[in-house]
C-alpha cells in the first residue's frame, strides 16, 4: 500500500517526475481514442487530456455548455466535439482565442484561424468561434452560465491568474473550471492556480480542475490517503520552486 501511495503521488507532483501519469490502460489503446483524428492536427493536446475531455462530456449535463481558452489550431476542440458527438449530447462548445502569432511560428495573422476552421469543419454547427482577447470574451458571458471552461491560453503567472478571475463567476456552482499545462516546465500556471485555490485543484496529468461542488472532476477518484500524500508533495515542490 505505501509503495502504491508513493507511486502515485510521485507521478502526480510536478517537477519530481512530469506532471503525466498513465491511465488503468493507455489511451492510445481506448476504442473511441483511436478512431478521432485529432492526433492529425498540429497541436499540444495529448492522450491524457483527451481522457479528461472525455471525462467531461460523459459527466456533462443535456444543454451544457462548453468554453475553451486558447484553440490553436483546433486539436483539443476536434477532439471535443468529437466526443459529444459519439455521445449524443447536445452541448454547445465555444472556443476563444485570437488566432494571432504563436511563439513567432505564423507571419500572417490568418493562419492559424484559418487551420482551426478547416481542422474543426466536420463540427462546424456545433463549434462557435470567438476571435477575441480572453478577458473581453469572458465579458461576454453571463455569471453562472457555463458548465465547463478550460485555460490554455498565454502561460505567464499574471496571464493566467487574470484568466482565472475573469472565467470563474462564469461558471456554475456544479460546472467546473479547469487548464493546461500544471508542471514545472510552465511555473506560471503551477502559481497562479495555487494563488487562487490552494490545495483545493484537482490534478490529471497535467490538467488541473476546480469546481465549487461537483464530485467527479476528473476520471477516477484517488482514495483520501493518497490525496493528502500528493498534496503535501505539491506543497513540497512549491517551496523548491519559490
Amino acid at each position: 500500500t505505501a509503495l502504491f501511495v508513493l507511486g502515485i503521488a510521485l507521478c502526480l507532483t510536478p517537477g519530481r517526475i512530469q506532471c503525466r501519469w498513465q491511465l488503468p490502460y493507455p489511451c492510445r489503446h481506448d476504442p473511441m481514442l483511436a478512431s478521432t483524428t485529432f492526433r492529425d492536427i498540429e497541436g499540444y493536446f495529448g492522450e491524457n487530456c483527451a481522457r479528461f475531455y472525455r471525462h467531461q462530456v460523459q459527466i456533462a449535463p443535456e444543454q451544457a455548455r462548453f468554453v475553451e481558452v486558447g484553440s490553436f489550431r483546433g486539436r483539443s476542440a476536434y477532439c471535443m466535439a468529437a466526443e459529444i458527438q459519439r455521445t449524443g449530447k447536445q452541448i454547445s462548445l465555444c472556443c476563444v482565442d485570437t488566432w494571432k502569432d504563436y511563439e513567432g511560428k505564423a507571419a500572417d495573422p490568418d493562419v492559424h484561424y484559418q487551420a482551426f476552421l478547416a481542422n474543426t469543419a466536420p463540427f462546424k454547427a456545433m463549434i462557435q468561434a470567438i476571435r477575441k482577447p480572453s478577458l473581453d470574451a469572458a465579458g461576454g458571458f453571463t455569471d453562472g452560465s457555463l458548465d465547463f471552461v478550460f485555460l490554455d491560453a498565454a502561460h505567464d503567472y499574471e496571464s493566467v491568474h487574470a484568466d482565472i478571475q475573469a472565467w470563474r463567476p462564469k461558471v456554475k456552482a456544479s460546472g467546473i473550471i479547469a487548464g493546461h499545462d500544471y508542471s514545472k516546465s510552465w511555473p506560471g500556471v503551477a502559481r497562479a492556480v495555487h494563488a487562487v485555490f490552494g490545495d483545493r485543484a484537482h490534478l490529471f496529468g497535467s490538467c488541473w480542475a476546480f469546481s465549487e461542488t461537483c464530485q467527479s472532476i476528473v476520471p477516477f477518484y484517488l482514495p483520501e490517503y493518497c490525496q493528502r500524500a500528493i498534496k503535501k508533495l505539491k506543497r513540497s515542490w512549491r517551496r523548491e520552486a519559490a
